[in-house]
This record gives C-alpha cells, structure tokens and sequence, in this order.
C-alpha cells in the first residue's frame, strides 16, 4: 500500500512538471523571420575539418583564415612538414572542407572542397548565387534537377546573377519562389 502510495505521489509530481513545461512553451511568443541564418553567431568562417585528424568536426575562424592556419591547428608540429597539397596563402571561405588523408608513406594531402548545400543551410553559411552547381540548386526548396539546368544555363548564357531577383530571367521562376529562396543567399 505504501508503494502504491509513494508511485502515485510520483506520478503526480511528473505531470505536474510536464503540464507547467507545457504552459510556459507555448505562452513564448516566436518571432517570425528567416530562420536559415543564425545570424546571432560570432563573425567568423565556418569550415569544416574531415579524414586522419585528432578533433574533426566544424569549426569557426577568424575571417580571413588561411590554409596554414588550420593545418597548424590540425596537425601536430612534428607531423606539419609531411603535409602536402598546400598552396601558400590560400584563403577560406565559410563552407570548405578540408579533408586530410595519410598515405601509406604517413605523408598528409590535404584538399579543399566545399560543403555540401544542405549542411552550408544548417550551419547558417548563405549561399553563393554563381558558385553553385546543378546538384547544389536541386537540393534547394521548390527548384528540381530541370530548373537547375535552366538556372545554370541562363547563367551561362547571360553572365553572373548581381541578386536572388536575377533569378526572375529564368522561364519557371516567379515572385514567390523567389521570394523563398532568398533567406538562403548572400544579400548583395
């Protein structure tokens, strides 16, 4: 009896908890506004780190960061002079990936691609209008692999986009989509 007693006590003290949560959740009034951007983050490059390193992952750098820097960060000193691949000065942008293989010989390449659209969205990084490729506009909301090809085609055509409203050029692309693509790129 005294168990029950004590498991119903219980019970109700956890939905007690989980009513109250409930209420103070949805009393918070959401600010409505793009929410691909963090744009509350410290100035910085977001660059990602892949392969044979101690701590891969994504990190932040002061802007203007150079290769050197994060091969400094990544490889340990004695290991630094094995490290091939690397053009001298070098600048990064938000978005790379460094990827930093060992070879059979411990010699480290080290290359530079770029991150994925849908990982760049995650992480905050606006998107460059004329860097993407077909691939990268697909994976975008509302553009499928046709209006890729007209996007790059029209770009090919008829030369860079200064803005997202360039995009108006393309046959198939109105106001609206427009529209919701923009919190995805750089405001020019």
């Amino acid at each position: 009896m005294r168990e029950r007693l004590r498991r119903l006590v219980l019970w109700a003290m956890m939905l007690a908890l989980a009513v109250l949560l409930y209420i103070r959740s949805h009393g918070t009034e959401h600010k409505a506004g793009p929410v691909a951007f963090l744009r509350d983050h410290p100035v910085g490059i977001k660059v990602k780190i892949t392969g044979n390193v101690l701590f891969p992952g994504i990190y932040l750098l002061p802007e203007e960061s150079a290769l050197e820097t994060v091969i400094k960060m990544a490889v340990p000193s004695g290991e630094q002079k094995r490290v091939r691949g690397l053009s001298q000065g070098q600048e990064l942008m938000s978005g790379d990936v460094l990827e930093m293989l060992r070879d059979s010989g411990q010699r480290i390449d080290v290359t530079v691609k770029k991150m994925p659209v849908n990982e760049k969205i995650i992480l905050g990084i606006p998107l460059d209008i004329n860097r993407m490729d077909a691939e990268d506009w697909d994976s975008l909301p509302g553009i499928g692999p046709v209006m890729a090809l007209r996007i790059l085609s029209d770009r090919q055509i008829n030369g860079d986009y200064r803005s997202v409203s360039d995009l108006q050029r393309v046959p198939g692309t109105g106001k609206n989509k427009i529209k919701q693509l923009e919190k995805f790129f750089n405001k020019r």
